[in-house]
């Protein structure tokens, strides 16, 4: 699914879209791992569920706060931004109890988390035998 049809499906399905420069059309360019595209793939349809998901039910007093629209935009943007620069996929796709959102990558001792928090910052960080080594705001 193309970046403008996952705006426009976003847009229907939910007033909080935000349109941003991330929605045109990019050849992303994956050299020899063209399974990461569909592994992101994968991940947006994810994002896609998530939102629909929170449309559709009310959250209890008790649950964790669920992704808001823009919470969710941001994170499709991002996702789309990584893949389309041909970046390895994440390995887990996690919402946070606050609303947030994080793209997380872990290969052996080493941990990459992107984190759009519930306010609509972006940080990214960077783990080492499970301590921050590296950390900045997006």
């Amino acid at each position: 699914m193309s970046p403008n049809a996952i705006a426009a499906r976003i847009q229907a399905e939910n007033a909080e879209y935000f349109p941003t420069d991330n929605d045109i059309e990019v050849q992303p360019s994956f050299g020899d791992q063209p399974e990461w595209k569909q592994t992101w793939n994968e991940y947006i349809s994810r994002l896609l569920s998530w939102n629909q998901a929170s449309l559709q039910q009310e959250p209890d007093d008790e649950e964790c706060a669920r992704p808001t629209g823009l919470v969710i935009r941001l994170a499709l943007d991002e996702a789309e931004r990584l893949r389309d620069a041909g970046l390895p996929p994440p390995t887990g796709l996690i919402q946070d109890a606050n609303g947030g959102v994080i793209l997380e990558r872990k290969d052996g001792t080493e941990t990459e988390r992107l984190h759009i928090w519930d306010d609509g910052e972006i940080d990214y960080r960077y783990y080492e035998h499970g301590r921050v080594v590296h950390r900045h705001a997006i």
